[in-house]
């Protein structure tokens, strides 16, 4: 069992709604050693993982029907849908942070694989199952995240200013003729004069837990 805090339910933002590739429309949940858990989610063109490094359930309150002890599943693909709707549907107020995070387990159930979701405000636990894919099924994703320490240089940002500025773009642009609201990036010194593929652009962030957070874009197609 792991915890995961309900504001990791942004996470699903990044995950596909294609149907027809049903293992991207999911996030991806790996128990680590040590407490620690892993997240991600992508659509093939944008990637989010979250690396969360105490997440163990040792202090959290016992809810009927959660599994405490482990039972051999490492890792499964949750469906977006279902891990939004449980995450955003804690409301707990802050008395108690652990009480702002849900515990997650996941398990076999016959010859498939389940999720169980619960949090509770100390008065009535919420408990959710949820069928899920399993793990192996999600891509390997660590291998298109760019090393930070060969980054060419590095910008830090203040991601609210950043996140206003993309909004108030978007807004402006949001009726163009394309239907789509774009911006456009310009890096300049990259490793590729000669014509090579332009790499990625990664962004880095770490929540006052101490949970690193991992965007990848993949460069705009050009129509």
């Amino acid at each position: 069992m792991r915890l995961i805090h309900r504001k990791f339910a942004a996470i699903t933002t990044a995950a596909s709604k294609d149907e027809s590739r049903p293992f991207l429309t999911g996030v991806f949940v790996k128990e680590e050693s040590e407490g620690k858990v892993t997240l991600a989610a992508t659509d093939g063109g944008r990637l989010i993982m979250v690396e969360i490094p105490d997440a163990g359930g040792q202090d959290f309150p016992a809810i009927d029907g959660m599994p405490t002890e482990d039972n051999g599943v490492q890792s499964g693909i949750i469906p977006a849908e279902a891990f939004a709707k449980v995450l955003k549907a804690n409301k707990v107020k802050r008395f108690m942070p652990i009480l702002e995070k849900v515990a997650v387990a996941l398990r076999e159930n016959g010859e498939k694989q389940e999720a169980v979701l619960a949090f509770t405000d100390l008065e009535q636990p919420t408990v959710t199952k949820v069928p899920i894919r399993r793990g192996t099924e999600f891509p390997n994703y660590t291998q298109v995240i760019p090393d930070a320490e060969k980054a060419v240089f590095t910008v830090s940002v203040n991601a609210g200013y950043l996140a206003e500025v993309l909004m108030v773009i978007t807004r402006m642009v949001e009726g163009n003729r394309n239907g789509t609201a774009c911006v456009t990036m310009r890096f300049f010194e990259g490793p590729n004069e000669k014509g090579g593929s332009m790499v990625p652009f990664r962004l880095d962030a770490e929540d006052e837990d101490g949970a690193k957070i991992v965007a990848v874009v993949a460069p705009m197609r050009k129509y």
